[in-house]
């Protein structure tokens, strides 16, 4: 009895020794690891540690089995659980970071363009500071994202501004109240001290962002602004999408009235293909600096592409309408003598022949302003 009662004791002993408990523990880490049960086998790592601190194998299990695991949290799309595993993960395993850092930046890139999707200026600046810390440290370079979020932020500010301008421009134009919409866009756009004077800080921003479309009115119709031809025009009327389909007005007040030139245009008819195509009436009124009062000009022209293409009747002042044929935006010559026995390059006559426009330089095309 008393030497079994040493073997036991003996056993016991065996079995508490730390060498026992870390050779188990290897077996069922192992066990578990290839049964691909590694959620299992980490807190078995852990405890494999108190044993063997400094063991490079159960440090490279620990640090395979985390990633693992990070892959599967990756692959679900959590993008903010897995940028904080991943960093939690590599601040104690730096070596997780060759593996991890790829995937950290592309989560980063994720939630970038949550951010910017969401279309919420505070929600993007918040990335954009993430985004910028991380790049001062070092660890990424998100310079270009960051670059991106700006140009979002700035498009929503930009179409915030806009929307703003639409929604008092709209029901002056459906009212007919052309003084009144010439007016509104001096006031709020040319003008330098205008509320929407952002819209037009610099031809390149233009450019880059424009057109802007406000949302739909109560009629389906939607406001849009475009920089054409170095002005900055309006279009209220019908969309295809983002296309300006259907009919629609296009509207500029170049400069403001104090200015030794300026310019009001009005022109309305039927657009395909984002372009004016078909008849179109037009409002001109205009100041030269060369003259010293406005010229108004009453049109009806038909339009290919945005160039008068067809039968163009001008009518200046209210005087008597002279009209032309133009072919692709050219003018088509009527006379090379004008009816003074002048030599001109006659473009436009009226029906009695007493009136006429004659152009230098025929090369010159013509069309609805913006367009040529």
């Amino acid at each position: 009895m008393i030497v079994i009662a040493a073997g036991v004791g003996g056993y016991f002993i065996y079995q508490n020794l730390p060498s026992t408990k870390l050779a188990k523990l290897r077996t069922q880490i192992n066990t578990a690891i290839e049964n691909k049960e590694v959620e299992a086998a980490i807190p078995l790592i852990e405890q494999a540690y108190e044993y063997a601190p400094d063991d490079e194998e159960l440090r490279k299990q620990y640090v395979d089995c985390n990633e693992t695991v990070l892959l599967k949290v990756f692959s679900d799309e959590k993008w903010e659980d897995f940028i904080s595993g991943s960093d939690k993960l590599i601040k104690d395993y730096p070596e997780a970071a060759e593996f991890l850092d790829p995937m950290v930046e592309m989560a980063y890139m994720k939630l970038t363009d949550i951010a910017i999707d969401s279309g919420d200026i505070p929600t993007m600046q918040a990335m954009k500071d993430r985004l910028t810390d991380l790049t001062n440290s070092g660890r990424f370079n998100f310079a270009s994202d960051i670059d991106w979020i700006e140009d979002n932020i700035q498009y929503v500010e930009m179409s915030n501004i806009f929307q703003t301008l639409a929604d008092k421009l709209m029901p002056l134009i459906k009212a007919g109240d052309r003084n009144a919409v010439f007016e509104t866009i001096r006031n709020e756009l040319v003008s330098g001290t205008g509320s929407a004077r952002k819209l037009s800080a610099s031809a390149a921003d233009a450019q880059y962002y424009f057109p802007l479309l406000s949302s739909l009115d109560e009629a389906g119709k939607r406001m849009g602004i475009y920089y054409a031809g170095g002005h900055y025009i309006f279009y209220y009327g019908d969309y295809n999408g983002e296309k300006r389909e259907g009919n629609g007005i296009w509207i500029c007040a170049d400069n403001m009235k104090t200015s030794t030139s300026y310019r009001d245009y009005w022109a309305e008819g039927p657009w395909s293909n984002d372009l004016p195509n078909g008849t179109f009436s037009i409002y001109m009124l205009s100041k030269y600096a060369s003259a010293d009062s406005e010229q108004l000009i009453d049109a009806t022209a038909e339009t290919k592409d945005g160039l008068y293409h067809g039968k163009v009747t001008y009518s200046y002042d209210g005087s008597v309408p002279v009209s032309g044929t133009y072919q692709d935006g050219l003018a088509q010559v009527i006379m090379t003598t004008d009816p003074n026995g002048k030599e001109a390059n006659v473009i436009m006559i009226s029906e009695d022949g007493k009136a006429w426009v004659s152009r230098a330089n025929i090369n010159d095309k013509q069309g609805i302003y913006g367009f040529y």
